[in-house]
């Protein structure tokens, strides 16, 4: 199952020649009021009238500012020119004012562990079991059980 993707969809189609259907109509439009200018009016005026029409027409034809066709550049100028440049916020007359209450800073009151004691040993098989992440039990030296009863008593009661 191949297709083909089209390429360059943002593009518009060529109608007559090189020229798009925006383009032709532009240049028809300008054609069509400079000839309507030159049965109307004397030279002097049909030629001032023949040239500004002229050179709008082809600008609005084949002018880029920007990337952007002229009739758009246009467009966006005219609306920066209109919009107004600084945005200001409408106050709602229907809302109530709020009122700003400042708390004041407390102290959480420190809560005491009831006293227990740990001893070192068993701090060590914490440890170890921390650090072997459980897969590994810690191993209590049964073999000197004095020595755990005079290891030093750690107090871990909060003061």
């Amino acid at each position: 199952m191949r297709y083909r993707v089209p390429q360059n969809i943002d593009m518009e189609d060529r109608i007559i020649g090189p020229l798009t259907m925006a383009q032709f109509v532009y240049l028809m439009l300008g054609g069509m009021i400079i000839y309507v200018s030159y049965l109307l009016f004397i030279p002097p005026v049909f030629f001032a009238i023949a040239f500004g029409v002229g050179i709008l027409t082809l600008s609005m034809t084949f002018l880029k500012i920007q990337d952007q066709p002229f009739p758009k550049f246009i467009a966006a100028t005219l609306l920066y020119l209109v919009k107004p440049k600084q945005r200001t916020w409408q106050k709602d007359p229907t809302l109530q004012h709020m009122k700003v209450i400042e708390k004041t800073a407390t102290t959480p009151e420190q809560k005491s562990v009831p006293g227990q004691t740990v001893t070192k040993i068993e701090l060590n098989d914490l440890s170890q079991l921390l650090d072997t992440g459980g897969r590994i039990e810690p191993q209590k030296l049964q073999t000197q059980p004095a020595l755990e009863e005079k290891s030093k008593k750690i107090d871990t009661s909060w003061k």
